[in-house]
C-alpha cells in the first residue's frame, strides 16, 4: 500500500509542477516477442534545465514506480534486461533478439555498472541471460539500492524512447 500512496503523492507533485502529462507511455518489447505498454513518471517538464522535483524523482529511481503494475501483470520482472522501445526493429538484429528470451526488468546488469557503450551493455546483458542465478539477481538488487542511495542512479540510465535509444 505504501507504493500506491507514494505514487499518488508523486502524481500530485508532478501535476502541481507542470501542466504536462503525469505519465510517459511507452510501447516496449516483452518476452517471446510480445509487446506491452509501460509507464514512467514524467520527469521532462518541458524545461531546458532539470526541475528540482524531476531531479529528485530520477535520483531515487521513482520515475519507474508505475512499472510495478507491469510486474504485477506479468509483463516485467524486477530484475532483467533493459526495456526496448517497440518501434526498434530488434527482431532483425541477432544480438538484440536475445533480449526477447526473458522479461525486461526495472533494474538489471545495465543499471549497476556505470556508463557503458551500447555494445558493452549488450555483452553484459547477454552474459546475464545465459548465466542467470538468484544470487546474481540479489547482487544486482543490492547494487541498485547502493547506487540509488549514493545518487548515482541517473548516470547509469539511458532513455527509453526510440529517438533517444542508441542504435
Amino acid at each position: 500500500m505504501m507504493a500506491v500512496d507514494l505514487a499518488l503523492l508523486l502524481a500530485v507533485a508532478i501535476r502541481l509542477s507542470t501542466s504536462e502529462p503525469i505519465l510517459e507511455r511507452h510501447k516496449v518489447w516483452g518476452a517471446r516477442g510480445s509487446s506491452f505498454i509501460t509507464y514512467k513518471f514524467n520527469t521532462r517538464f518541458g524545461r531546458p534545465t532539470p526541475h528540482p522535483l524531476a531531479a529528485f524523482i530520477l535520483r531515487l529511481g521513482l520515475d519507474k514506480l508505475p512499472q510495478l503494475i507491469n510486474i504485477l501483470s506479468g509483463h516485467m520482472s524486477l530484475i532483467g534486461p533493459r526495456t526496448i522501445a517497440h518501434s526498434k526493429n530488434i527482431l532483425v538484429e541477432p544480438t538484440l533478439a536475445n533480449l526477447l528470451t526473458i522479461k525486461p526488468g526495472i533494474t538489471g546488469p545495465w543499471a549497476v555498472g556505470g556508463e557503458r557503450s551500447f555494445d558493452e551493455e549488450m555483452r553484459l546483458t547477454n552474459y546475464y541471460i545465459r548465466n542467470w542465478t538468484i544470487w546474481m539477481d540479489l547482487q544486482i538488487l543490492i547494487q541498485t539500492i547502493v547506487r540509488i542511495l549514493r545518487g548515482e542512479r541517473a548516470k547509469a540510465q539511458l532513455p527509453l524512447s526510440e529517438e533517444d535509444y542508441p542504435t
